[in-house]
């Protein structure tokens, strides 16, 4: 592990050394031992889609996601997860062992019968979202995607 000077000193002092914060600096400098400092996060780079990040009325943006649990037994449960940003409404709770992209058309196909199409849907882009019938199905649609 990596420490700091302030940490080696406490270190030392609670083993009975006396030492303080500007020996062990000068210790530290002498041996050529320092901490690496922290990386900068990466910018994001490139240019915005101008695609909205906030939804401004009901039907804007829906988002979608998946939930996984297990049974006492073991067995696996996924939930898909459909909401409405703007009102936070919960559109459908697909509970199923198996949810494939097929199924996660069909749930959406469900969905924009009784409430009509999002103009936009955001997702994490999980192995059942960018399916090619799937991505062509949204786009047939007339959703963007987030």
């Amino acid at each position: 592990m990596e420490f700091g000077y302030e940490k080696v000193t406490r270190l030392l002092k609670r083993e009975g050394w006396k030492v303080g914060t500007r020996m062990i600096q000068r210790l530290r400098r002498q041996l050529g031992l320092a901490v690496r400092a922290k990386k900068p996060k990466k910018q994001r780079q490139g240019h915005s889609t101008g695609l909205p990040t906030k939804a401004t009325h009901k039907g804007h943006v829906w988002t979608w996601d998946f939930v996984h649990d297990t049974t006492i037994r073991g067995g696996k449960l996924r939930m898909l997860n459909v909401i409405d940003e703007y009102t936070r409404e919960c559109l459908c709770i697909h509970v199923d062992r198996r949810i494939n992209a097929q199924k996660v058309k069909r749930i959406l196909s469900d969905l924009v019968d009784v409430y009509g199409a999002p103009e936009h849907i955001r997702s994490d882009n999980g192995s059942e979202f960018i399916e090619k019938d799937l991505r062509k199905w949204i786009t047939k649609n007339h959703i963007k995607t987030l």
